[in-house]
């Protein structure tokens, strides 16, 4: 068996007690805080100001001139925590978005903007984006449309009747009425034409 001598002991005490009693330097720096808790999930201070710095050098692209900074942020934080609690609300309904949705989102995307995805992407490479972080943005966005059809389709109601007094209205006659249709396919004939 070991044995430990007292000495051993009591140095190993006084060194343990010298290294802790020395000052420490450190210095506490703030890293990211919590702007809002939304559900469960967090808008951090970082994605906050990310927000505004961006939305602020839009508006000066623009020709704008940008409100002050401060004055947008309670907007900016506003619309994060509207986009989180959708986000929240389609996942809970299932809404999932595919790879291949998202790649073809990118790709029109980049055909409306003139270009290839290539292009695209090495554009926003050159913005300080990667195809992650613009892949994320669009499939966010994509979620907050079809929640928010989701959403909006429930709450339509068509009744039985309602068609039926639609389809009696004088509108729904002239889009029914053989004039109009006949009107398409008429064909102009020559005047010397028997």
């Amino acid at each position: 068996m070991y044995k430990v001598s007292f000495t051993r002991i009591l140095t190993a005490i006084t060194a343990a007690v010298v290294l802790i009693s020395l000052p420490v330097q450190a210095e506490i720096r703030l890293v990211d805080g919590i702007a809002a808790v939304v559900d469960n999930d967090v808008v951090m201070t970082s994605e906050l100001y990310e927000r505004v710095e961006a939305i602020h050098a839009r508006i000066k692209q623009s020709g704008t001139e940008p409100p002050p900074k401060e004055a947008l942020i309670p907007q900016v934080l506003e619309r994060l925590i509207l986009d989180r609690i959708q986000i929240a609300m389609a996942l809970r309904a299932g809404i999932r978005i595919s790879d291949d949705e998202l790649n073809q989102a990118v790709a029109k995307v980049a055909e409306s903007q003139g270009m290839s995805a290539d292009d695209f992407v090495a554009l926003a490479k050159q913005e300080g984006l990667t195809i992650d972080v613009i892949k994320e943005q669009m499939m966010m966005e994509m979620m907050i449309t079809q929640i928010q059809e989701a959403q909006v389709n429930r709450r339509i109601q068509i009744s039985d009747q309602e068609i039926a007094s639609y389809l009696a209205s004088e509108e729904a006659q002239a889009w029914n009425s053989p004039d109009v249709l006949m009107g398409h396919i008429l064909l102009p004939l020559p005047l010397s034409a028997s």
